[in-house]
């Protein structure tokens, strides 16, 4: 997701802003200030976000955010509903794998906050656990479902070992595999952090 003034934000996180402290001609340089919280736009979720024992972001291992990447198409997924272990029995899903899950909150252009976007059931989360998948990703500013009122499948990702990417925006993405690159800053003792994602075709 690009980043700007004004963009989504999941409701009670901090609003994205930048300003501009200097600019040229009048200094000899420009410079902005950032102000946003650690997970706005696409951003990484550790362990610690869930867990006050979990690992920060800056701790995961490098291989969490670099690798074989499936992407799966789930756009049939209705507003409102989450993806259930059904709908990934018929996708090649191999132990070590990124995956990827691109449903229909891609096509909304993320312009406004949306609360029935498609989320993942505790029940899919645990299927991908069981796969041996290393990381999943959501296009969405969160992995379960809006004001779900307890940990859900954030929970059963992360304390079972697992990275989430949030916020992925893949409506120009065709499902198939790639390798996937997604780097987050490196903030020390934050349970999250921004992160630049892109996908390679193989």
């Amino acid at each position: 997701m690009r980043l700007k003034q004004g963009m989504i934000v999941y409701p009670g996180n901090p609003e994205f802003n930048i300003k501009q402290l200097k600019s040229i001609p009048a200094d000899s340089s420009n410079l902005s200030e950032v102000r946003m919280g650690v997970h706005t736009g696409t951003h990484v979720d550790s362990p610690l976000h869930v867990n006050n024992k979990g690992v920060s972001v800056d701790e995961l291992p490098l291989n969490y955010f670099y690798g074989k990447c499936l992407v799966i198409d789930l756009t049939n997924v209705k507003f409102g509903e989450g993806l259930r272990s059904d709908d990934f029995k018929r996708a090649s899903i191999k132990q070590g794998d990124i995956i990827l899950l691109k449903t229909r909150n891609s096509g909304t252009g993320f312009k406004a906050f949306k609360k029935d976007f498609v989320y993942l059931t505790e029940d899919g989360a645990q299927y991908l656990v069981d796969r041996g998948v290393k990381t999943v990703g959501i296009d969405y500013l969160s992995i379960q479902k809006y004001h779900t009122g307890y940990c859900a499948s954030h929970c059963v990702l992360l304390d079972n070992g697992l990275v989430i990417f949030e916020g992925l925006d893949l409506s120009q993405v065709k499902e198939g595999r790639y390798t996937f690159i997604g780097l987050p800053l490196r903030i020390i003792g934050a349970e999250g952090a921004p992160a630049r994602a892109v996908l390679i075709e193989d």
